[in-house]
């Protein structure tokens, strides 16, 4: 892992704006990039610290410039975190009373602790946009690419996170508390703080598995 913040001051003198990428080659900075792709991990076991608030607002800053046809900034997201969580684990609760009328005891003080499973959680919300050029799984999916990039910025950072759905993403009730309107949706809840444990080992990946020449 390297330091987004330093490696960031030399790729930007580097890497020009739009109208001047043509001038662009690759960097040190690029090469550890590529091995950040290659070795990120999710961590399912986070505990504190999180990043502050100025770490977070880089991080957003830099995640945010993701594929985004006719640029309709189709998302937004919550930051929960501190007593908030506890909130939020009542709202789990209270959901699954109203799915789950013989839900017991210990059911709901299971799900209630799924919001203490980290210091930080992000909600990253869909707000889609009715355009005929762009449906509304190319605006999901680009929300999906800032949720992808978050989990990438904060890997470099020496951070980590688990992008995490289940039913509390898709529950009507979860949707109302949360303040979303009718046209948005949660495309995940992004669990963060510092890896309390080692992740799990993944299987290797062999690209001949995934690509093929067409002709």
């Amino acid at each position: 892992m390297f330091d987004l913040q330093n490696k960031s001051l030399a790729f930007k003198s580097q890497s020009p704006r739009l109208g001047l990428l043509k001038n662009w080659k690759p960097t040190t900075a690029m090469n550890d990039f590529i091995n950040i792709l290659s070795s990120r991990v999710s961590f399912s076991q986070l505990k504190a610290p999180a990043p502050d608030q100025s770490e977070l607002k880089q991080i957003f800053q830099s995640c945010l410039n993701v594929p985004d046809h006719l640029q309709l900034r189709p998302w937004r997201f919550l930051s929960i975190s501190g007593e908030a969580r506890n909130k939020l684990g009542n709202l789990f609760m209270q959901a699954e009373k109203l799915q789950n009328k013989d839900c017991s005891p210990a059911q709901l003080e299971k799900l209630s602790t799924k919001a203490l499973r980290a210091p930080l959680i992000i909600v990253a919300i869909c707000s889609t946009q009715n355009n005929d050029k762009v449906p509304e799984l190319e605006q999901q999916l680009s929300t999906g690419c800032v949720i992808h990039n978050l989990g990438l910025a904060l890997f470099s950072l020496g951070y980590g996170s688990v992008w995490r759905t289940g039913k509390m993403a898709f529950d009507p009730f979860i949707k109302q508390s949360l303040g979303l309107k009718d046209q948005e949706s949660i495309v995940g809840y992004l669990y963060v703080g510092t890896p309390a444990a080692e992740a799990k080992s993944r299987k290797a990946l062999w690209v001949e598995d995934y690509l093929q020449d067409w002709a």
